[in-house]
């Protein structure tokens, strides 16, 4: 069984380094990490950009469209 952990974020650049380590940092084999970025502001994108892991996909959204929304693209 595939587990997918979905992170709707924006704004959260101090945060993301520590919440994507910790994920990928689990025992579990079989999962990904999905992270939308909701057209941030601050250094999320720069933050996200240093991770070269195949268990992580970033999606980029070019504005702000609210938590909802960045949810469903998750």
């Amino acid at each position: 069984m595939k587990i997918s952990v979905v992170i709707a974020s924006y704004n959260s650049g101090a945060y993301l380094r520590d919440a994507v380590e910790s994920i990928l940092a689990q025992d579990a084999c079989d999962f990904e990490c999905i992270v939308v970025d909701d057209g941030s502001t601050d250094q999320s994108c720069a933050v996200l950009d240093t991770f070269k892991d195949s268990r992580l996909r970033v999606h980029k959204l070019p504005t702000n469209c609210g938590i909802a929304t960045a949810r469903n693209v998750g």
